[in-house]
């Protein structure tokens, strides 16, 4: 309906629901009833139907709680795209913490209401202690970096399983020169 409403034809309304749910992966979602739908196909039939209108500020609210482990990373994809192409700015509150680490260009850390930490990924899991106390699981490739902290020569906090294997080949191969 967004599309029409944005004074876009029926056909070219249709066809930018089906891309849009092409890119979601869930083209099958176009001709089925809503009551069909499992709880997961429901939210990316929602959260395509919001993103046929092509908004500048995309504001998702844990829409990945229902998606298995492919919609979410077609979820985090498309984010970017729209982010890159378009410049649509993108709020996404999550649990999905590797996900976001890798993802986002800023991190907000809220607890109870109250803003506890802002700024790039990096910096901000800088701050273990404070996502713990706050009960928010961090990205695991960080929390082994932090448990092994006094054991491996970490030069920075990795966000993702490759930036861990490269600093720690690096590190190796400084210890063998």
């Amino acid at each position: 309906m967004a599309p029409l409403s944005q004074g876009l034809g029926r056909r070219e309304a249709r066809a930018r629901a089906r891309a849009v749910l092409a890119e979601l992966g869930a083209l099958e979602l176009a001709e089925r009833a809503p009551q069909t739908l499992s709880g997961g196909q429901k939210q990316r039939a929602a959260i395509a139907a919001v993103m046929t209108a092509e908004p500048s500020l995309l504001v998702l609210d844990e829409a990945t709680s229902e998606l298995d482990a492919l919609s979410v990373l077609r979820l985090f994809a498309l984010c970017d795209r729209l982010n890159a192409e378009r410049g649509t700015t993108i709020v996404l509150v999550s649990h999905e913490m590797e996900l976001l680490a890798q993802h986002a260009s800023r991190l907000v850390l809220m607890s109870e209401g109250e803003l506890l930490l802002d700024g790039p990924p990096r910096g901000v899991l800088r701050e273990l202690t404070t996502f713990r106390r706050a009960g928010v699981r961090l990205p695991q490739v960080a929390e082994y970096a932090d448990c092994t902290a006094s054991l491996l020569p970490w030069s920075e906090l990795p966000l993702t399983e490759h930036e861990a294997a490269m600093m720690l080949r690096r590190a190796a191969e400084r210890a063998a020169e």
